[in-house]
């Protein structure tokens, strides 16, 4: 088997679990395939653009959301009522999903040590 087939072959999309205690429920998160990542990155741009970059993450969301098997829980058309959740529950998933999925990079820890300079 050649390389290019034996990369086109394995399944490399994972997930992880996250707690979400505020709806009572386990939910996974996944990553995204390399189509899912740039069309989830352009439609987070064009909220950007409408003055709606807080639906970024809902988008985010919606996209990154799964069953333990990867499969997503939201289809594109439940945007609306996904957006009508708590705010504060969909960033915080959305800041899970976001750097498990290659959205964002690691949150920066802030530093304890003063600087002295």
């Amino acid at each position: 088997m050649s390389t290019k087939q034996k990369i086109l072959k394995c399944s490399d999309t994972r997930t992880m679990p996250f707690s979400v205690p505020e709806w009572g429920l386990e939910l996974h998160l996944r990553t995204l395939s390399g189509a899912e990542w740039s069309s989830v990155l352009s439609k987070i741009v064009e909220l950007e653009k409408k003055g709606k970059g807080l639906d970024s993450n809902t988008m985010i969301c919606l996209h990154c959301l799964s069953e333990p098997n990867g499969s997503r829980i939201f289809a594109d058309n439940d945007f609306d009522a996904l957006a009508s959740k708590d705010g504060a529950v969909l960033n915080r998933i959305a800041q899970a999903a976001a750097v498990f999925a290659g959205l964002r990079g690691e949150p920066e820890k802030k530093s304890s040590s003063v600087n002295p300079g």
